[in-house]
């Protein structure tokens, strides 16, 4: 708060505040936050730099130039990117798929939520439960990358473990990535899967 300081004259003045100095516990503050600033600014705002990409037409320019030199010295598209997207045949279906796959993901996502929570709530053997949770919680946790790489483990054509045990069973492994009428379902199931928050089973711990 200002002081007030009384005058010869009975008037009042107010006094000057005084700056603050740079301390040692404001340099401890700010080594100890330096990494996350550092972290901010490489992976969230320099990359950022990439989006004047959407308002040009990329193109590689001969001599082996990296993305920054091709980038800077392409042609200007301003919107016309956005133009040839939107006016499209790719665009209606795209957006089909977009609406139609969150409706998906909310419905099911919901439904396996409060049925696992159910399920786990009405288990009597705890570690059990334990087990069933830290199974269904792990994929949360990992990345898409680390995701992708079991999917490509699981459906690999010539060494997945899904074809594996199709052709031990009689039958003639699928052709995973070729067959577009399977990842509907697969995309789904990852996506609920991956997407199963710890909330969606406080119902089990009350027990």
């Amino acid at each position: 708060m200002e002081r007030k300081k009384t005058l010869d004259g009975g008037k009042l003045m107010r006094a000057k505040p005084r700056k603050k100095r740079w301390s040692k516990d404001d340099t401890e503050l700010f080594l100890l936050s330096l990494p996350t600033l550092l972290w901010f600014l490489i992976f969230s705002y320099l990359p950022m730099f990439g989006i004047i990409i959407a308002f040009k037409v990329y193109k590689l320019s001969p001599g082996g130039h990296g993305f920054i030199y091709n980038l800077l010295h392409s042609e200007w598209a301003g919107f016309g990117n956005f133009k040839y997207f939107f006016t499209s045949n790719s665009f209606s279906m795209l957006l089909r798929n977009t609406i139609l796959y969150n409706i998906a993901f909310i419905i099911i996502s919901a439904s396996v939520a409060v049925g696992g929570a159910l399920m786990l709530s009405n288990m009597r053997n705890k570690r059990g439960s334990k087990v069933y949770q830290t199974m269904m919680f792990l994929p949360y946790f990992m990345s898409w990358v680390v995701i992708s790489y079991f999917v490509y483990a699981l459906l690999t054509p010539e060494r997945g473990y899904v074809n594996g045990i199709i052709r031990a069973m009689g039958g003639e492994g699928i052709m995973w990535y070729q067959e577009p009428k399977y990842w509907p379902f697969i995309i789904v199931f990852l996506n609920t899967w991956k997407g199963i928050r710890q909330q969606s089973f406080r119902r089990s711990r009350k027990n």
